[in-house]
């Protein structure tokens, strides 16, 4: 996922480049640290990894919300409080998200999202018309004028610049989830994160090292520059910043969701993605379209299914992982209730 930037005309489409780029590095990288993380688990002292898991692990009897931001875990879990579907957290969570971990998360990008019906059986051996899960596929995906991109000769173009650029599926696929499972009105889920946009948030440690890690790319748009940078050097890490372009931005989102790919906000992205000698076109966004796909489920025995997102995404590797894991005996966890 990659953050849409109203900073200028061309502040979008280069931070997005970007952002894109990282969010591959992200994706891939996701299934190959789980999966060391497991491995791990099962080789170290067991006594270690009972008090690791048991020091922090805790029952909730309602809901919890997980992030690796604590502002946006709290603004999805408020959304709970106030009785908004899990849905409806997830989408608050993953805006906020957007605007505090613009080098890895937002609005430019794509994503998945499995949703599972609380009151169904979830002992499945049969899978029927109506499916008790469901996974919203909004990856990114190419723009049409795909051979343009096939015939380049540079690999670096396709991973740094314009024809990076993959056509956005992140507001779909949340609005699409929102329209299908959500309680709350879309604007509240989109709200916290405007007045975090606006009113401002801290430059956290990740965010700091991916600006620096990208310095001579940012550098050379003005709008960035002047959020990131003081000076032509880096902002100090935990310095407050300020997006009120992007502010502005989500809330038009938050109006109408849809004009990202056929209104105003459309209008804009193809302005800047010509400006940065993109391949995304109106058509594109007009033809966006997010995939409703079946779960790749694997029985753990005692009734329990675990259920994942089919490939491109990880869930066909944690499944085999924990497929394996199966042939191991490991003692039950106690985890206390708050």
């Amino acid at each position: 996922m990659s953050t849409l930037l109203k900073r200028e005309k061309s502040s979008y489409s280069n931070f997005k480049i970007i952002l894109l780029f990282l969010l591959t590095i992200t994706v891939v990288s996701a299934s190959i640290i789980l999966s060391v993380s497991l491995t791990v688990c099962c080789l170290i002292n067991q006594n270690e990894t009972l008090s690791l898991l048991e020091k922090n692990a805790h029952k909730y009897k309602h809901g919890a919300v997980a992030s690796d931001q604590m502002n946006c875990s709290e603004i999805g879990s408020q959304i709970l409080k106030e009785n908004g579907t899990a849905v409806d957290a997830a989408i608050a969570t993953v805006f906020c998200l957007g605007v505090i971990n613009m080098h890895s998360s937002g609005i430019g990008g794509g994503g998945v999202m499995i949703v599972h019906n609380p009151n169904s059986n979830t002992h499945i051996s049969k899978r029927s018309e109506n499916f008790e899960s469901v996974v919203y596929d909004y990856r990114e995906v190419v723009p049409k004028q795909l051979e343009t991109v096939l015939n380049v000769s540079d690999p670096k173009l396709l991973a740094m610049g314009g024809l990076s650029i993959a056509v956005p599926g992140e507001i779909a696929g949340l609005y699409m989830a929102w329209k299908d499972h959500g309680k709350l009105p879309w604007k509240r889920l989109v709200d916290p994160a405007i007045k975090l946009a606006r009113e401002g948030f801290t430059m956290h440690t990740r965010l700091w090292e991916a600006t620096n890690f990208m310095k001579s790319f940012i550098l050379s748009d003005e709008g960035l520059e002047s959020l990131l940078f003081i000076n032509r050097t880096v902002r100090p890490k935990y310095s407050y910043l300020k997006n009120p372009e992007l502010a502005d931005t989500l809330e038009k989102i938050s109006l109408d969701p849809m004009s990202f790919y056929d209104g105003s906000l459309a209008e804009d992205i193809i302005n800047d993605v010509k400006n940065s000698s993109g391949l995304i076109t109106l058509e594109d966004l007009k033809n966006y379209k997010v995939k409703k796909r079946n779960t790749i489920d694997l029985e753990l025995g005692n009734g329990l299914v675990i259920r994942g997102a089919p490939p491109p995404f990880g869930g066909i590797i944690v499944e085999f992982i924990l497929n394996i894991l199966q042939g191991y005996n490991f003692t039950n966890l106690h985890f206390d209730s708050d």
